[in-house]
């Protein structure tokens, strides 16, 4: 997934964090959920707290979110538009997305390798994984990948 404000399996925390320092409503970011493998979240700030809403990801590769009670649900042909529409004010969400925080540092660029993010199934063994399985495995995988590079890179940084 190549959007700037993609953070991958960053943790809530540290969404937390990062959204929240310069105190500004609206900045937004897309990571992937902690609880949920293969589901997205969109982290958004309004008066200093951050609210998150769940991205799914439906059939031929639309997507729908989670927004509040009461708003008719709307799909998405990809995350570019979904995001656009709720730089609108009054969509649903507690408040409109204004500024994305992009990812930063050399430790990201894992997300560009071979690591297929939507693979509807995989091998294990003699067993077809399901869609679900397969994106848990993919999640499992990319963590551990994020886990090593931020591992060398804070090593190198404290040498």
């Amino acid at each position: 997934m190549d959007l700037p404000y993609y953070h991958g399996p960053l943790s809530k925390r540290d969404c937390e964090t990062l959204l929240l320092k310069e105190g500004v409503d609206g900045n937004y970011l897309l990571r992937d959920s902690e609880s949920m493998p293969g589901v997205l979240c969109l982290c958004v700030s309004f008066k200093n707290f951050v609210y998150t809403y769940r991205i799914f990801k439906e059939k031929h590769g639309y997507f729908h979110i989670q927004t509040a009670e009461g708003i008719r649900r709307q799909i998405f042909p990809n995350l570019k538009e979904l995001i656009s529409k709720f730089e609108e004010p009054h969509q649903g969400l507690m408040f409109h997305l204004v500024k994305p925080i992009k990812r930063t540092g050399s430790c990201l660029r894992w997300r560009r390798s071979k690591i297929e993010l939507d693979v509807p199934f995989c091998e294990r063994g003699n067993r077809r994984l399901t869609g679900c399985e397969a994106r848990q495995k993919n999640s499992e995988q990319r963590l551990r990948v994020y886990r090593r590079a931020v591992s060398a890179t804070c090593r190198k940084n404290s040498t």
